[in-house]
């Protein structure tokens, strides 16, 4: 894939391509090493996309540096304030993290329902932990997600969320459990919520064989 540095080369990217996603917004984290797009590695916080190449029909997934990132954004009209930043990270890191580069506090108050708090936090811990080949289920749970942040996310969404993790036989206890061997500050993720929300769906479907994974 070619480099996006400068303004000229976004814009032939976007020319080029079509059905420019954004994944993720995220806090890069220790162990956890990325190409940057506009050249050298990732620090801090970058974005993480999907692309639809429009002469091979192929999905191309890459990462860009925070401002690499928002100069893409705008070139494609969409307001950074409009993508909420996920930092896995306690306190004490946050303190750093905030004198780096920010897009600010508007879309710190982006909020979900408790529900969907949770779904934000496992597909971004996904995005962090796997290495995607395909990412159609979570542009579409992205979608849904800000569509409709006053309410609870559709069962379905989690349904996704688990067979992504079945897929590739590991579980988000497991995904976070490795995340935290080079981050022993990683927050103590809880999504009792989302097993019981899921064990309900399957209940309600009659699947009674499930393994659920998160």
């Amino acid at each position: 894939m070619q480099s996006l540095r400068g303004q000229k080369a976004k814009e032939n990217f976007i020319k080029e391509h079509s059905n420019i996603r954004v994944l993720a917004f995220v806090v890069l984290l220790n162990g956890d090493t990325r190409k940057n797009q506009c050249g050298g590695e990732l620090t801090h916080k970058y974005y993480h996309f999907s692309a639809v190449c429009n002469k091979t029909g192929k999905e191309e997934i890459f990462f860009l540096g925070y401002d690499c990132g928002k100069q893409l954004l705008n070139l494609l009209n969409i307001s950074a304030d409009s993508i909420k930043l996920f930092n896995p990270l306690t306190q004490t890191n946050n303190k750093i993290i905030s004198k780096k580069n920010t897009n600010g506090s508007v879309s710190d108050k982006i909020k979900f329902t408790p529900l969907g708090n949770e779904l934000f936090n496992l597909t971004n811990l996904i995005c962090i932990g796997l290495r995607f080949k395909r990412t159609k289920i979570i542009d579409d749970i992205n979608s849904q997600l800000y569509k409709n942040k006053d309410k609870d996310p559709p069962a379905y969404l989690f349904k996704s969320i688990n067979t992504i993790l079945q897929q590739y036989q590991t579980t988000i206890q497991e995904i976070t459990d490795k995340l935290k061997c080079n981050n022993p500050n990683l927050k103590d993720f809880n999504f009792a919520k989302s097993r019981e929300y899921l064990k309900n769906y399957f209940a309600a479907k009659g699947i009674i064989d499930e393994i659920i994974c998160i």
